[in-house]
């Protein structure tokens, strides 16, 4: 059993919302797919109170323990969507 290490933040005012979303290109960090949460990092990132992008699928992923907090927080300072080349079919 995975503990739970992303809470998700329903209380972000618009302003954060819009902050987060320009941060991580309006997608999912690690996937690009539009569908997303608003998540808070692990505890083990750089910015203790930092907030991040992931879709149901990939946060599913990180609670089942098959993503690190370490891998989000790498796709988090570099989203996919931001690569070189990154296109979504």
């Amino acid at each position: 059993m995975a503990l739970r290490v992303m809470p998700s933040l329903p209380h972000l005012t618009a302003q954060e919302r819009e902050n987060i979303r320009q941060a991580c290109g309006f997608a999912c960090v690690r996937c690009g797919v539009t569908i997303y949460r608003y998540l808070g990092l692990p505890a083990d990132a750089r910015d203790p109170g930092g907030a991040t992008l992931l879709c149901p699928t990939c946060h599913g992923l990180v609670e089942e323990g098959r993503l690190t907090p370490g891998q989000v927080n790498s796709f988090h300072a570099n989203p996919v969507v931001r690569q070189r080349h990154f296109a979504r079919d």
